[in-house]
Parts: C-alpha cells; structure tokens; sequence
C-alpha cells in the first residue's frame, strides 16, 4: 500500500459517527482544587486536568467599576500589580501574596 493511499481495517466493518459518538467518554464532573487547577472527571473514570484558575490583585481595587453579575471593568485605573498580563508564575494561587482558592465540598455537575 502507498503512503496516502488511505488505510482501511479490513477486518471489521466501518463504524458510523452515531456508534463512535456513543461509545465516547462523556463529562461527568468537574472540581477546583486550591491551586487553581481545574480537573475533569470523564464517564471512563479518566481524571485530568483541562485549565487553570489564575488570580489578580491590584494597587486600588476602588477603582474598580462594578458592572453587575460579578463582572469589572477599569483594570487599568484599578494598577493590576505585576501588570495587565496573567501568567502562572505570577498569578497561581498563593504566590506572590495571593490566597488560595477555597475548593467547593462537593463537585460541580454538569447537564451537558
């Protein structure tokens, strides 16, 4: 067979996308941990890690402009201490005098 000929198996049939789609692990849960690492659980018992929670402390969090449903605007005014720039060696959870984050007792579940 010639390289980008296409490969076939032969010896078992093709199977759809529905019976791909159904044998696939789906998302069963997630948690934080307190250093901000945010971890998967899967339908197949398979836990890893999918991102990272990172923190900002600043000079006059009053300059701070509340905008409604926990979001903020006006970081720039409020002096983002290390810069404007998140990075884990200088936003992860309890460096550089940041706390922790305080993990939720049970998992968060998903409807998905």
């Amino acid at each position: 067979m010639k390289v980008g000929s296409g490969l076939t198996d032969s010896t078992s049939p093709a199977a759809t996308v529905s019976e791909i789609e159904a044998g696939a692990p789906t998302l069963q849960s997630y948690t934080v941990d307190a250093n901000g690492n945010v971890v998967a659980s899967m339908s197949n018992a398979i836990r890893f890690n999918v991102g990272r929670v990172l923190l900002q402390s600043f000079n006059d969090p009053s300059a701070l402009e509340k905008q409604g449903n926990n979001l903020y605007n006006g970081f720039a005014a409020a002096g983002p201490v290390g810069g404007s720039v998140l990075s884990s060696a200088n936003n992860s959870p309890g460096s550089n005098g940041l706390g922790r984050i305080s993990p939720a007792r049970s998992n968060f579940r998903t409807s998905i």
